[in-house]
């Protein structure tokens, strides 16, 4: 249900996760509760989630802190002068695979 990143020491969503909406849902309801009667649970989640939670609008900082490698490498290719795909030899794809019945693909 939940992965732990090394790099920002967080826990976060895991996309490929098999449990459903109901027990997200449940775990969500587990922790307001915690919340609301004041007891510290050890989960550390990035603040990306919360923003989200209130409707906030994300950007490439939210995804540096939870994964500052990976945004690090995108704003460097926000920020090249050239063309990307004829100098890397790469284009823009990707895939996300929720079930073996239910796939999705970007391309750029």
């Amino acid at each position: 249900m939940f992965s732990y990143i090394e790099e920002s020491r967080c826990v976060w969503l895991n996309s490929s996760s098999l449990e459903s909406e109901k027990e997200f849902e449940l775990v969500g309801i587990l922790l307001g509760l915690a919340i609301y009667n004041g007891i510290i649970l050890d989960v550390h989640f990035p603040l990306v989630i919360y923003k989200k939670l209130q409707g906030e609008k994300l950007g490439l900082q939210d995804l540096m802190n939870i994964q500052p490698s990976l945004a690090k490498s995108l704003q460097e290719l926000l920020e090249f002068e050239g063309d990307v795909e004829d100098t890397f030899c790469y284009t823009f794809q990707v895939m996300f695979v929720q079930r073996d019945d239910f796939r999705r693909t970007f391309e750029q």
